[in-house]
């Protein structure tokens, strides 16, 4: 019973990864490609300091993209597994048929009726599958959009794509099932040349071919499986970054203070240092948005390098494309990176004092080669750009994640010189428990602002900090559970059609043998 609705499952796998394909992808055409929306990332602008040259979403959405092209290429992959399994069980069911459809043939039997047959039983199939396969399809992608990360989104699929890969799916399989039979079967004398030759009989490099062509496809579908898993594990989020209790708050200053950059540094700083002091809350920072994942916007920075040379010729100053942060003071303590030259960045590097950054260690080896880089300066937005001193150089945050492709180069500078409207507080709300409790969280931040002169900060929203860890970390590993269903699918079609084939074959060579003994 499994091997006569084997062809049947492959149409309805081929139909399935075609839909679900409709309904993910764009087409080439598109900007992305692809249905999967993400919530990116916000750029803040912030007092003195240029605008960004690339966002921080436009970044991590370039991530997306690879990602979603490696999603694209394993779907391929799948589907001509499937299709190949298709094909070479077909192939295997003819042989395994022609003697018999050759015996009624030369009997006079109607060449209608053989073709008829044929048709009915493959216009079933097709039924059966693209109700099937268009079922499994709008399935695998609920699933899939149910699964998403926070953040991660999927926008409505276009009914006219999807048709349209639908038949063109059905067109495709016709090809592979339907027109090579007519074509066999559409003259009594290549049937009666069968039987004289033997008829079933397939030669040894036919044989081959069929099991080089097995072995690929099963190669193919342990390769994704295994790709899959390996995507998954090393884009799991850090262990640090899922803690049950911490929490990820976004500020807005309003009224004046957001006109009056000096009124705003001053509310900065009051506001960290009521929180700071608040006992529910263990603060590790207050930033820009994404500064303690090390997502943000990048620009083009020029450093003085000092007497390097290149080739042989001076080359004084560097210009990179650079990531910048704008933090308070304590953050690089708060997220624990590490001191490795210098000093950290303090409540002295105000709107008053000379203008300061810090620098992360792979900055300071690929363009300070000239010394130490405390001392040197650079000017975010190029030579034009107003310099800052280098007063200290931090440890790297690891790499991973949406956004690992930007650039490893990193300046933070400090929040009381170029204060901006937004910032993002990050904290491990201790009188949650074991449970994070968002209401209690949000209570405890706004009764650490509510009172002047910090009425102008405003709460504008409270998260679990886990769920923007999982946005930056877990969409690789939640797309590599598609790759590796894909996988799976691809395997089990090609062990289902292996199966079906040599029991067709098995069959095909014991009724040629009895029929040589009569």
């Amino acid at each position: 019973m499994v091997r006569t609705r084997t062809p049947g499952i492959l149409v309805t796998v081929l139909v399935a990864l075609v839909a679900w394909g409709a309904l993910v992808f764009r087409g080439p055409a598109s900007d992305p490609g692809h249905r999967v929306v993400l919530e990116g990332t916000p750029t803040v602008e912030a007092e003195g300091l240029p605008s960004a040259d690339v966002s921080a979403a436009a970044v991590e959405g370039a991530d997306l993209d690879r990602l979603m092209d490696v999603v694209l290429v394993t779907l391929l992959l799948a589907f001509g597994a499937t299709a190949a399994s298709l094909g070479g069980l077909m192939g295997a069911d003819a042989v395994s048929s022609s003697r018999r459809w050759s015996v009624e043939a030369l009997l006079g039997a109607p060449m209608s009726g053989l073709l008829r047959d044929q048709v009915e039983r493959w216009h079933r199939r097709l039924l059966w599958g693209l109700t099937g396969g268009v079922a499994v399809a709008v399935t695998a992608f609920w699933v899939l959009a149910r699964g998403a990360p926070a953040g991660i989104g999927t926008a409505a699929p276009s009914p006219l794509s999807v048709a349209t890969a639908v038949v063109l799916t059905v067109l495709a399989v016709l090809a592979i099932a339907v027109r090579p039979v007519h074509r066999l079967y559409r003259s009594r004398g290549r049937l009666a040349l069968a039987l004289r030759r033997g008829g079933a009989s397939e030669t040894a490099a036919v044989r081959f071919q069929r099991m080089m062509l097995v072995t690929v496809q099963l190669s193919v579908a342990v390769t994704l499986v295994t790709a899959a898993g390996l995507l998954a594990t090393t884009e799991a989020p850090p262990a640090e970054l899922d803690a049950g209790r911490q929490i990820a708050a976004t500020f807005v200053a309003t009224g004046d203070s957001a006109r009056d950059a000096g009124l705003r540094a001053g509310l900065l700083e009051m506001a960290m240092g009521r929180l700071q002091a608040d006992p529910a809350l263990v603060a590790e920072s207050l930033a820009t948005p994404g500064a303690w994942l090390d997502r943000g916007p990048e620009t083009v920075t020029a450093n003085e390098c000092g007497r390097c040379t290149t080739g042989g010729m001076p080359h004084p100053v560097h210009v990179a494309q650079v990531r910048h942060h704008v933090v308070m003071p304590g953050f690089t303590t708060g997220r624990g990176l590490d001191l490795v030259d210098g000093r950290r960045l303090n409540g002295d590097d105000d709107p008053e004092g000379e203008p300061v950054v810090l620098i992360n260690r792979a900055y300071a080896r690929a363009h300070f080669q000239d010394g130490p880089a405390v001392g040197k300066r650079v000017a975010l937005g190029g030579l034009a750009g107003d310099w800052h001193t280098v007063v200290g150089v931090v440890s790297d945050v690891p790499a991973g994640g949406l956004g690992r492709t930007g650039s490893p180069f990193a300046v933070y500078f400090s929040a009381l010189q170029h204060p901006p409207v937004t910032m993002e507080f990050v904290a491990q709300h201790l009188a949650s428990g074991e449970e994070l409790d968002l209401a209690a969280a949000a209570g405890t931040l706004q009764e650490a602002i509510a009172s002047p002169p910090t009425g102008d900060l405003e709460l504008e929203y409270v998260v679990p900090a886990a769920e923007e860890a999982r946005r930056i970390h877990g969409t690789s590993a939640w797309l590599a559970n598609a790759t590796g269903v894909l996988g799976w699918v691809a395997a089990m079609a090609a062990v289902l059609a292996v199966w079906s084939a040599v029991a067709a074959q098995i069959e095909a060579r014991t009724a040629e043998l009895g029929t040589r003994a009569a």
